[in-house]
């Protein structure tokens, strides 16, 4: 994420990179970057009881209260870190001295992973003709000119509103725009723990409060795929396509059952193209083509 974002709340990008429940070791691709905020909830929940579990011996009502309070401290950047900051950074992109680098129909259909505005923008596509498949910028943002108040001056908006602002972006980012690891399946991971931790003498006073923290983590650096797919069987089915172009997207990566449980079913008689700028590109692409049996397909440089 952009320096002045890191800049505006130190607290958050700290807290993010010493969060030693994530691994902040894979490559830089954007599939990667999602994956790395899988948490390791087993450990994260296990080191904290391990730590702070209920002594006796201690008269205090904190100790009752202990691993609820180091799970919220320890999680909590991730809800500004997913949202208005994550929003922030999508904001960064400057669309001001772009060239168009490639030709693209105005008439066809474009399933984007991408979260900007670049096909409206640089390139004319009717939004008619755009399915934002995890949301977009533009969702976001008209919603906020629509939620959040008018004030005379700064002041009397920072003073009045500015909590309720922040909370609000929040919220409308995370129902808006998809991001996070598919792997942070909430209700499962829950059900794991409650199973795990029940006949523990103190679960319901002193781990069950902090299992929430775990969920609330999930829901908010989370992404279900599935609740996608009925929208994009909706966009691709009945339209006539007779052609799929994939283009910068890892076909063979975690969104991947979005085409053999959506767009393979509806759209596997159609001429296949892939345009490939790797190696790993093209390794992916003969497995994607091994894997579906596709017999209409070329390959192309990209």
């Amino acid at each position: 994420m952009p320096s002045d974002c890191r800049t505006r709340d130190p607290y958050s990008f700290s807290n993010f990179e010493e969060f030693r429940y994530l691994d902040l070791s894979l490559s830089d691709k954007w599939s990667d970057l999602e994956q790395s905020l899988t948490i390791n909830y087993e450990e994260c929940i296990e080191d904290a009881i391990n730590e702070f579990y209920p002594d006796l011996n201690d008269d205090s009502d904190s100790r009752w209260y202990a691993i609820d309070i180091d799970l919220e401290e320890q999680t909590k950047f991730i809800y500004d870190f997913t949202g208005k900051y994550f929003i922030e950074w999508l904001n960064q992109i400057d669309f001001n001295n772009t060239n168009k680098k490639l030709n693209l129909d105005n008439s066809s259909l474009y399933l984007t992973f991408n979260y900007t505005s670049t096909l409206e923008k640089l390139y004319n596509i009717s939004p008619n003709n755009i399915y934002h498949i995890h949301g977009s910028l533009d969702s976001v943002e008209n919603m906020l000119d629509w939620v959040i108040p008018s004030f005379k001056t700064i002041e009397d908006a920072e003073v009045a509103e500015q909590p309720q602002v922040d909370e609000i972006n929040n919220d409308i980012c995370r129902e808006q725009i998809q991001f996070g690891s598919i792997s942070n399946d909430a209700q499962k991971i829950k059900l794991e723990l409650q199973k795990r931790f029940s006949y523990y003498d103190f679960f319901s006073v002193s781990i069950e409060p902090a299992i929430e923290h775990i969920i609330g983590f999930c829901d908010a650096a989370s992404k279900n795929i599935k609740k996608n797919y009925k929208t994009l069987r909706d966009f691709i089915s009945g339209k006539n396509i007779n052609e799929v172009i994939i283009m910068g997207h890892s076909i063979m990566g975690v969104d991947f059952p979005y085409y053999s449980d959506v767009i393979i079913p509806v759209l596997k008689d159609c001429c296949w193209k892939f345009y490939c700028f790797s190696d790993d590109d093209r390794k992916n692409t003969f497995k994607f083509i091994q894997r579906f049996s596709l017999n209409n397909f070329c390959i192309k440089e990209w």
